[in-house]
């Protein structure tokens, strides 16, 4: 069972993951390419309703006059990032023990929280077929509670495509920004590049996670099994020997370094997770990678 995004001991883990990005890795975004910046300006850009943590400074005391209701004014920052959280919502998520799914959400959790304690902007945009529910967008950390309530909202969809969910962002999106593209990556090469590259074009900073199952990484099965396709249903009776595994292992590999050299195509940072990791962990990589400018 998947810890609670907000519990005491999930909160711990991720304040002591900002202190590590406060400290050890001063000035660097996570999945940040290294940029030299210049000047300073603030701008005024929106309102959201005011939530309990909010900073009662930027309330608007005429829309209060107006309309008796609290509204926050939003300022973007020419030193702020925009975080966006490309996340895959199909049932192939769902699988393994620990599920890639349950890691997911841990993921997006603890980056979207060193985001928010960074003053950057988070917005979360779940994927099926098409883009899905996406979260209000966020700033600062008095919205970490809405955006977990979010995630823990979401449910698997049947199947996933890429291209389409990345045109439905570039549709809403009239800024870039760092990108986290989180799923199991089971799609053909044809699709995943012509996605990337469309994000590359458009300029984001994209971090391709690709989450897979300590089952699917290291299957012991034997015998025969009928086996069921999570996003299809359709199913497939076989006898798994040695042979058979060792040509799964063989195409998993093929696959993942596929999936790697595209990213890298398009100067994408890449890093391969097994769900059974510590999602923090995966993140100081990243603040790593980021720090040496890959």
């Amino acid at each position: 069972m998947m810890k609670s995004l907000q519990s005491p001991e999930f909160l711990k883990g991720l304040k002591r993951l900002s202190l590590i990005s406060r400290h050890k890795f001063p000035g660097q975004r996570i999945g940040e390419r290294k940029t030299i910046r210049k000047g300073h300006s603030v701008e005024f850009k929106d309102y959201k309703e005011y939530n309990p943590g909010d900073d009662i400074r930027f309330i608007d005391w005429n829309v209060w006059g107006r309309l008796d209701s609290f509204f926050i004014k939003i300022f973007y920052n020419e030193e702020n990032q925009h975080v966006f959280q490309m996340l895959d919502l199909s049932r192939s998520m769902s699988s393994g023990n620990p599920s890639k799914w349950d890691f997911m959400l841990q993921f997006a959790a603890a980056t979207s929280y060193v985001a928010l304690a960074s003053k950057d902007l988070v917005q979360t945009y779940p994927f099926g077929q098409t883009l899905l529910s996406s979260a209000p967008r966020c700033l600062g950390l008095g919205q970490y509670p809405r955006l977990v309530q979010h995630l823990q909202s979401l449910r698997p969809a049947r199947e996933s495509k890429l291209y389409q969910p990345v045109e439905d962002i570039l549709q809403l999106e009239n800024r870039n920004g760092i990108l986290y593209l989180v799923s199991d990556f089971f799609f053909e090469e044809e699709v995943l590049d012509t996605a990337l590259k469309k994000l590359a074009y458009y300029g984001f900073d994209v971090n391709v996670i690709q989450v897979l199952s300590p089952e699917e990484i290291r299957p012991d099965l034997r015998g025969f099994h009928a086996l069921k396709d999570m996003e299809t249903e359709r199913e497939m009776e076989i006898d798994i020997g040695n042979n058979l595994l060792s040509a799964y292992e063989e195409t998993l590999q093929e696959h993942l370094a596929m999936v790697e050299k595209t990213a890298k195509k398009y100067r994408f940072r890449y890093l391969f997770a097994d769900s059974s990791q510590d999602c923090n962990k995966i993140v100081v990589q990243l603040l790593q990678q980021a720090k040496r400018g890959r």
